[in-house]
């Protein structure tokens, strides 16, 4: 009679077959992470831009003063990089700098992202002390600029001071805006 042998332990066919499936499991995985941060950091971003914008039309209804928001050259003059720090700011004289020198709030730079103004070249919104814009309206076009995935928003201010907010929400890096243009990162 041969004695029976309990079986201990994994075989190291068994062991590879277990690392393979989690390696690829975890490489699956590591994909979407990566999808869900930059989707979380464009919202971020998004979200940022609306409540400076709430911000400046709030400020400038409740100080009685025109606001400007704008990113600041070294220069503290407005300019058209919305790739840098976007401040905002009084500016009663409406010169594009900050009234003795005071920036109310700064939006950081927005890493990994590219924004692109539509302002007429001015790069600059401004609110009037009753809400409404001031002078002109425009709006910014937000893209990504990585590979993995296709991330743009389109945020126009009107003309009652309010932003609204469209995605691409097919990642074709394409909106189109209801009256037909097209917009494309």
């Amino acid at each position: 009679m041969n004695p029976s042998r309990s079986a201990s332990g994994f075989t190291l066919l068994e062991l590879l077959l277990v690392l393979v499936f989690i390696a690829i499991a975890g490489s699956y995985t590591l994909g979407s992470w990566s999808g869900w941060v930059d989707t979380s950091r464009h919202r971020n971003l998004i979200l940022s831009y609306q409540d400076h914008f709430a911000y400046a039309r709030w400020e400038a209804v409740t100080s009685g003063k025109i606001v400007t928001i704008c990113p600041l050259s070294a220069a503290s003059t407005c300019t058209d990089d919305w790739n840098r720090k976007v401040s905002v700011f009084h500016d009663v004289d409406r010169d594009g700098k900050p009234d003795g020198g005071d920036v109310l709030r700064v939006i950081s730079e927005p890493e990994g992202f590219r924004v692109t103004s539509r302002t007429g070249g001015k790069g600059y919104l401004r609110f009037s002390p009753n809400g409404t814009t001031h002078g002109m309206t425009g709006s910014l076009v937000v893209c990504s600029i990585h590979n993995r995935k296709s991330l743009m928003s389109y945020l126009a201010l009107n003309k009652g001071g309010r932003l609204r907010i469209q995605h691409d929400d097919d990642q074709d890096s394409l909106i189109t805006l209801p009256w037909g243009t097209e917009l494309e990162c």
